[in-house]
């Protein structure tokens, strides 16, 4: 399961195209283009100014430079909002994601992907993790990412990769494989978070 997953983005009810997406941390813009392959309206923020004129290149979607702690978006902005692996990256993960959650309107969802450093990937990995581009990270355990997108509605892990990379005969294995990853979460090396907005007392 996904990050790009429309089951994921949208209620089984909604339409299945032209939601209007944040992708907050898209870096080179891969995510943003396989939501538009799903129809979705992507619209993606990153710091980075490089990482940006790589996704430029791919010409899916609009492109802000920006913080994640302080979205230049007025409130209610989105239908959904991605994030994968941005909370590991971020001073105060607590106040990101309520910036997350602020510019996604009442009805719509907030996904999130977090890495499992616990998971028999991270733990087989730990080295790798340790190495310049991950200096600075903090991981968050499955409690702590549960937490968080709790302290916005309601919230569950709804999936997880066994594991994030390419898996030696993934054609053949990989069905099979990610199948044990759903039916056993917590050994899944990719978390993802799903937060419901929910609306206000009152209803709609």
């Amino acid at each position: 399961m996904r990050c790009t997953d429309p089951v994921l983005l949208r209620e089984p009810t909604d339409p299945p195209a032209r939601l209007v997406v944040l992708e907050v941390g898209c870096g080179t813009g891969r995510l943003l283009a396989a939501m538009a392959d799903h129809g979705a309206i992507g619209i993606g923020l990153d710091k980075k100014e490089a990482m940006l004129e790589v996704a430029t290149r791919r010409g899916t979607a609009a492109l802000v430079q920006g913080d994640a702690a302080v979205l230049p978006f007025a409130p209610e902005s989105f239908d959904a909002l991605v994030a994968v692996t941005l909370l590991e990256f971020v001073p105060d993960p607590g106040a990101v994601m309520a910036e997350l959650c602020r510019v996604t309107r009442p009805g719509g969802r907030v996904v999130i992907g977090a890495l499992n450093t616990k998971s028999p990937w991270g733990l087989a990995h730990h080295h790798r993790l340790r190495r310049a581009s991950w200096t600075g990270a903090h991981f968050l355990d499955r409690d702590e990412l549960l937490a968080l997108g709790r302290s916005c509605g309601p919230a569950s892990l709804r999936g997880s990769l066994l594991a994030p990379g390419p898996i030696p005969g993934l054609s053949h294995l990989g069905p099979a494989l990610e199948s044990v990853a759903r039916c056993v979460p917590q050994i899944g090396a990719f978390q993802v978070l799903v937060i419901e907005r929910m609306w206000p007392t009152g209803g709609r």
